[in-house]
């Protein structure tokens, strides 16, 4: 998976993560295995965070859309940010500011006015869909009829262009990626591939065209690769800690409080979450929950480097004299000794499970306290 594809992910994973452990601080609706219909004639003059086994938004939400279901239907318009995870994602109507999905199978007809972050299965962009900056997308098969108004960066096994593009096209594909002849392009096409690009008659490329093969990477290239690798983290981590500060120091405190309890509450959910997850969705009635709970796992498993970050980046301030209580310069910190340890092979694993296993572990007893706090004050 290339550093492209996991930032989509990881992104649009950390905004369901911050809207899990900080819900009662939304409007939502959660209707867990059963359907959910916002009506034509209704508005909603807030944000909405729905889960249900079938969402359909007719209506207008005049802030952002958080929907989690099996099936996602957005056919209104939306004032806010679209952010959807489901096994279908459907969007007709239009957004005024950008869009995050992540679902099996995409389909796009409205016009997303900001950026387009996707990661997907399938997707299809019909020649209705446009968007109005850049386009980053992740899929197995992409079929791009749409316009993008910024620059377009798709990566998967087919990709297929036939819209205008008036930035540059960055394209890596399994397969022969095909620019058809409804497509225009105002910047550069660069494509990796083993197989030659297909560009029809009469397509108007305003820049060049360059291949690259999948394994010709220079070693600029791979210092490169690993310093996005870095910044793409450092980004979600500061998503992470501008959200939720108070959480990121409760995950840390109960790393310090008790590794032990953060490393039985670790192992215990790497091997029970997923299990669960695939016996909800082998049951069928569950697979929406099944579906969520795989999504949520993921993403936690990304978010605890962060955590872990900003836990062992501390400590090592803190030893070395520096007093601090800015999350930033704790992250950071960290993050640099994660990437260290990559090139010390013993150390590497030392690192990695640490991130696994306690700061993982962490995260759910974090979540756990929050989530009785939360019933308590009848907020859930």
């Amino acid at each position: 998976m290339n550093t492209d594809r996991r930032f989509f992910s990881a992104l649009i994973g950390t905004f369901f993560i911050a809207l899990i452990l900080t819900q009662g601080a939304f409007a939502f609706e959660v209707k867990g295995g059963e359907k959910y219909v916002l009506p034509e004639d209704e508005v909603i003059n807030d944000d909405l965070l729905v889960a249900a086994g079938e969402v359909t938004i007719d209506g207008i939400v005049k802030g952002d859309v958080l929907a989690a279901g099996g099936n996602i239907e957005i056919n209104g318009n939306v004032d806010g940010d679209i952010i959807a995870a489901g096994g279908n994602v459907k969007i007709s109507g239009d957004t005024k500011k950008s869009a995050y999905i992540a679902s099996g199978n995409v389909d796009i007809s409205g016009r997303v006015t900001r950026n387009l972050l996707l990661a997907s299965g399938t997707l299809v962009m019909t020649d209705e869909s446009a968007v109005g900056k850049d386009a980053l997308i992740a899929s197995g098969n992409s079929e791009i009829y749409g316009d993008v108004a910024g620059n377009l960066l798709s990566s998967g096994s087919d990709v297929v262009i036939g819209g205008d593009v008036e930035g540059d096209v960055d394209i890596t594909s399994d397969n022969a990626p095909r620019i058809l002849s409804s497509a225009r392009i105002g910047g550069d096409v660069n494509y990796t591939s083993a197989n030659d690009i297909i560009i029809e008659n009469n397509v108007s490329v305003q820049g060049t065209v360059t291949k690259k093969l999948p394994d010709q990477r220079t070693a600029f290239e791979v210092f490169t690769d690993k310093l996005m690798g870095f910044l793409s983290i450092l980004l979600v981590g500061i998503i992470v800690i501008r959200l939720l500060p108070e959480t990121t120091r409760n995950v840390c405190n109960n790393m310090k409080k008790s590794l032990v309890l953060s490393g039985v509450y670790g192992i215990a959910g790497l091997v029970v979450v997923p299990i669960l997850a695939v016996i909800l969705m082998i049951t069928g009635v569950g697979m929406p929950i099944g579906l969520i709970a795989l999504a949520v796992y993921i993403t936690a498993i990304y978010v605890a480097k962060i955590f872990a970050s900003v836990f062992i980046g501390k400590y090592m301030l803190s030893s070395s004299g520096t007093e601090t209580s800015t999350l930033g310069m704790m992250l950071v910190s960290g993050l640099i000794l994660f990437e260290m340890a990559e090139f010390m092979p013993p150390l590497d694993i030392v690192f990695t499970s640490f991130s696994l296993i306690f700061a993982f572990g962490a995260m759910l007893i974090t979540m756990r306290e929050m989530s009785v706090n939360l019933r308590k004050k009848k907020m859930i």
